[in-house]
């Protein structure tokens, strides 16, 4: 979730909370500050929440496709994205 209002981010690796910060100018943005909690974890879980922050470390640029929020590399490669859910 990235809460406009503060530019915190808050979610889940799929095992661990995350949270943090972000920054934003134009089409570009930058996550910064990114923690978790220490959960131990399946490999396989901890392998996906690893590669998953290595991913939010490279973006640098986002974009709205219909429901869709998508986040891009300097080299315009999508490096992620995600559907619009209603939370509340």
């Amino acid at each position: 979730v990235l809460h406009l209002d503060s530019l915190r981010l808050a979610g889940s690796t799929g095992c661990n909370t995350l949270n943090g910060s972000y920054r934003l100018e134009s089409e570009r943005i930058e996550f910064a500050q990114l923690a978790t909690t220490k959960m131990a974890c399946p490999p396989l879980q901890m392998e996906i929440e690893r590669a998953f922050l290595m991913t939010l470390r490279q973006v640098t640029a986002w974009s709205v496709d219909g429901a869709t929020l998508i986040l891009s590399s300097d080299n315009n490669k999508t490096r992620a994205d995600f559907e619009a859910v209603h939370l509340y």
